[in-house]
């Protein structure tokens, strides 16, 4: 009878302590009888009042086993919450498999109790990712062509200087259209067309600050810890985010858990250094039970809010998985073989801590409780909670932030209004009768519509700035609360911009940036030590070797041009800053160029003859719809062997890339080639990225079976582009191309006058290439109105050639000499320079020498 007692005693307190844990677990990942979870999945545990310190069996407390590998060995991670654990098991999951973890926590409370509790979950059975070809299918990434033209018009080759900063020739310049009393605040933004830069900029569009990146690192902005936050796809260990502090150094980098990739939309990082971000997943769906006609094998895109703490351990897990469904998401084609039902892009902490989410494809907002994973709300969509005062409501919203009372913007970019436009909207959301009041909107007039991206931010002033996001209309239009517009701008080239923001900013690079511009003629280096006025001059360090240490110049001004350098040859460049003390920076970021200097008239080209073999030239075949091969044939041709040119011309292309095309130079561009029956093929010289800009504007080109020489010449019109490229699009037909003698050179022109460039002192450079046959090119610089000469004379002294004999303005010029009249042998050139006013006077003489 006592056994008995006993015997019930213990298993009732033993249900008991069952009911207190499962009572006392806040929040468990995965969620008990969840089902398809990435191999690499993290428990996650956390309790309302039990500790991990109160845990006496804390790293063991925790069994994991799978039906399918038995028991799996792991380890505790304690989160820097003090109130959450993770357990990593040493190996990863098996695919398909059900996994059983048992918890056996013993504590320090009342009668040293021992809660158990045990859940399962099951694991996916087909562990995907996309290629990038996918990827770009649900990304907002639409290939749409923009002008390219990011150059600000410069009458020097100088850069231009603004607030103190030299600025590169393709920096993607702002067009002010309306200024009155904006906000006080510094602009935040990056640009989607030309070659991409981060950027921070004062009202009137002057930069403070830039870097120019390898991709689109946006999300660009401070962060409530008051550091600078960007994505990058690639670099700083595999794509995600990264930060900045006000030095402008990296500091941090922000990641996935195990199992996800990092979505680009939205980095949050709060004060105490923990971050969320949206993570992206992907699985394969049989839609036919789910929807009429639906793909069995669709590949579905998940978005899921992740936070993490400052050590990079997952704290909160939500997966859209258990949430939502995807036929709410009414407007999106769920018989496609690629579904992004959701597209998250956008998190916002709310004011009482829980965690705001927008759903773009399902035109909601969600607000999360982010201790439990309970959905708290859903505003918008055909679950929504709230009575609306605006019958348009909200349609493919890109943005959701809150205000210190209680109320939240939004942009919403209206996709399925009807008709379709974008707006600013502020909301009032009362969950006591559940409705949704506009209390504030922008609607330009007319409307403006951007049916992607986007975003609103509420100022310090009151004003809100809004950014419209597509190319076609302004990056930022900030308007005081009666809607009266304070600031419009947008990019001169109408490139696109994910987000725009404005907070008020102080950063001072420890170190200069350096960015390297390499010329026909010379080498440009531009640095800034962003934010330091106290700046007595630069060192420029230099050799061909890395990590130069020997000062080769030094500039007072944030740019220095470099001609006299060895040709051919690769160099290594560092720049310091020293103060008005005569202390020195760091050394800048190190940048290494080939130097590869092309006077007008030598062939730009290198191996055009194909002599070579196929050395700097590059091949592409479209796989998927052509078939061809290249060779170089006996008579020193690059012979183009087509089996199937595919259904356009690109599909097959022979290419020579990193050429530099200077803005307002004149080219000729050269090649022989013919068939084996009659066709079309395209040549030309081109932007090496989208848009693809045929900068020669050549068109097709007619081939015969006769070898014939074809020529264009043309004016570089588009900014300097120092990745250009010669492109022979060949496919679209089933006919052999031979192709030789390709040549790209600079137009000869007998003068370039500059005058607005005003040089220091007289000057005569040397001369290019040395020796030569039958051009050579040289630069001088006239800095008073003065009487020129240049002449060419013999070792005897005997003058054969006058080049040049004219008054000239101040400036700095560029002289070819054409020696094709002139016998091998070795010359001297002398300039001689008298000054109007009769008060400076300059004579120096340089040899040249001509091999024929």
């Amino acid at each position: 009878m006592m056994k008995s007692r006993f015997l019930f005693m213990i298993g009732f307190l033993c249900l008991l302590s069952n009911i207190a844990l499962q009572a006392e677990i806040q929040y468990l990942h995965p969620i008990p009888g969840s089902e398809n979870h990435p191999k690499e999945t993290v428990l996650i545990i956390r309790f309302n009042d039990t500790k991990p310190e109160d845990i006496t069996n804390l790293h063991t407390f925790i069994s994991v086993s799978g039906d399918k590998s038995g028991d799996y060995d792991g380890r505790i991670i304690r989160c820097n919450d003090g109130k959450t654990i993770n357990y990593q098991t040493s190996d990863y999951f098996k695919a398909g498999e059900k996994i059983t973890v048992r918890l056996t926590p013993q504590t320090t409370g009342f009668a040293q109790a021992v809660l158990d509790t045990s859940f399962s979950f099951t694991i996916k059975d087909q562990q995907y990712a996309p290629t990038p070809t996918q990827f770009l299918k649900y990304s907002d990434d639409p290939f749409i062509s923009v002008n390219a033209n990011t150059q600000k018009q410069n009458a020097t080759f100088d850069p231009i200087i603004r607030n103190g900063i030299s600025i590169p020739s393709d920096f993607p310049w702002v067009d002010i259209s309306i200024k009155n009393n904006p906000d006080s605040g510094y602009i935040f933004l990056n640009n989607w067309g030309g070659p991409p830069y981060n950027m921070i900029l004062d009202n009137d569009g002057n930069p403070i600050w830039y870097w120019k990146t390898d991709d689109r690192q946006r999300d660009f902005k401070v962060q409530p810890d008051g550091r600078l936050t960007m994505r990058v796809r690639e670099g700083y260990g595999g794509g995600g985010h990264i930060a900045l502090d006000s030095t402008y150094s990296v500091v941090d980098t922000f990641f996935a858990p195990p199992g996800y990739a990092v979505d680009e939309h939205e980095l949050q990082v709060r004060p105490n250094g923990n971050y969320y971000i949206i993570a992206l997943e992907w699985q394969i769906w049989d839609m036919s039970d789910i929807v009429p006609g639906g793909n069995p094998s669709a590949i579905v895109v998940g978005n899921h809010v992740v936070e993490m703490d400052a050590d990079d351990n997952p704290l909160f897990i939500w997966r859209c998985w258990d949430n939502y469904t995807i036929t709410d998401a009414v407007h999106e084609d769920l018989t496609a073989g690629f579904i992004d039902y959701i597209h998250m892009n956008a998190i916002e902490v709310d004011l009482d801590g829980n965690l705001l989410v927008s759903c773009r494809h399902m035109d909601e907002i969600t607000k999360v409780n982010r201790q439990t994973g309970r959905i708290m709300w859903r505003l918008g969509g055909v679950n929504d909670d709230f009575a609306w005062d605006d019958p348009d409501r909200i349609t493919y919203q890109h943005d959701i932030r809150v205000l210190s009372n209680g109320n939240y913007t939004i942009f919403d970019n209206g996709n399925h209004h009807d008709p379709s436009f974008s707006r600013a909207i502020e909301l009032k959301l009362d969950t006591l009768y559940w409705t949704a009041s506009t209390v504030w909107e922008f609607r330009d007039n007319p409307d403006k519509y951007t049916w992607w991206m986007g975003n609103v931010q509420r100022l310090p002033s009151g004003n809100t700035l809004i950014n419209w996001a597509d190319g076609s209309l302004p990056k930022v239009t900030e308007v005081a609360p009666d809607g009266t517009k304070e600031l419009e701008l947008n990019f001169e080239n109408g490139a696109h911009c994910y987000r725009v923001f404005k907070f008020p900013w102080k950063g001072k690079a420890i170190r200069p940036y350096l960015i390297l511009e390499s010329y026909p003629d010379r080498i440009t280096l531009l640095f800034n030590k962003f934010g330091d006025e106290d700046i007595s001059h630069y060192n420029i360090y230099g050799g061909k070797s890395p990590n130069p240490d020997q000062v080769i110049a030094t500039s007072h001004q944030p740019f220095v041009h470099l001609y006299e350098l060895d040709n051919l040859s690769d160099y290594y460049f560092r720049v310091t800053a020293v103060n008005s003390s005569d202390d020195e920076s760091e050394y800048s970021n190190e940048e290494h160029v080939f130097v590869n200097i092309i006077p007008p008239g030598e062939n730009m080209v290198v191996n055009g003859d194909f002599s070579d073999g196929f050395n700097y030239w590059n091949f592409y075949v479209e796989q998927s719809e052509a078939s061809a091969d290249h060779l170089i044939n006996s008579s020193g041709e690059l012979e183009i062997q087509i089996s199937s040119g595919g259904s356009s011309n690109w599909h097959v292309q022979a290419l020579y890339p990193n050429l530099v095309l200077v803005e307002g130079s004149e080219y000729l561009f050269e090649f022989d080639a013919y068939a084996t029956q009659n066709r079309y093929i395209q040549a030309e010289l081109e932007k090496d990225g989208n848009p693809w800009t045929n900068y020669s504007k050549m068109g097709l080109s007619y081939i015969t079976q006769e070898k014939q020489r074809f020529s264009r010449q043309f004016i570089m019109e588009e900014p300097t582009d120092f990745n250009s490229r010669i492109v022979f699009n060949v496919g679209a037909e089933n006919t052999d191309i031979f192709i030789d003698n390709v040549s790209l050179r600079g137009v000869v022109t007998n003068l370039i006058e500059d005058t607005q460039d005003i040089p220091p002192l007289y000057f005569l450079g040397k001369n290019y290439p040395n020796p030569f046959n039958p051009i050579t090119t040289f630069r001088y610089h006239v800095p008073y109105l003065s009487h020129v000469s240049i002449v060419v004379y013999t070792i005897l002294g005997e003058s054969v050639k006058t080049v040049i004999d004219k008054t000239h303005h101040p400036g700095v010029y560029a002289l070819t000499i054409d020696g094709s009249d002139l016998s091998s042998g070795l010359y001297f050139y002398q300039m001689a320079a008298q000054s109007i006013d009769g008060s400076n006077s300059f004579k120096q003489v340089r040899k040249l020498v001509i091999l024929k």
